[in-house]
């Protein structure tokens, strides 16, 4: 089926479902053909039972804090990050730049003002 741009416009649910339906709906502007309506066919992903089974199991404290961690490279995280943040307030102090701290479920709100 060959369609003008125009009925194209008025008609582009019922072209949209012929096309869905496998019939051939062409777009033409004076008598040229265009643009062709496809479906797109996707693929449906299959999926694979046991695919994630060879990876390894959680330990039993896998949600316990940080802080309680047996792994000693863990324990040194809440450290350096609290070595960080102080290096970038002094950084912000040196520069004149507002270092903005911000708390969980809080709009963020400047420590120091530029001077």
């Amino acid at each position: 089926m060959q369609y003008t741009l125009r009925e194209a416009r008025n008609r582009l649910q019922k072209l949209t479902q012929a096309a869905l339906a496998g019939e051939d709906v062409i777009i033409a502007r004076n008598g040229v053909p265009l643009v062709r309506l496809v479906k797109i066919n996707t693929p449906v992903a299959t999926r694979k039972p046991g695919a994630w089974a060879d990876l390894p199991k959680a330990g039993v404290d896998w949600d316990a804090p940080v802080s309680l961690s047996k792994d000693p490279d863990l324990q040194k995280v809440p450290q350096a990050l609290m070595r960080a943040s102080e290096k970038a307030r002094q950084l912000a102090e040196q520069t004149g730049t507002p270092f903005v701290v911000r708390k969980p479920d809080t709009p963020p709100a400047t420590v120091n003002k530029q001077k």
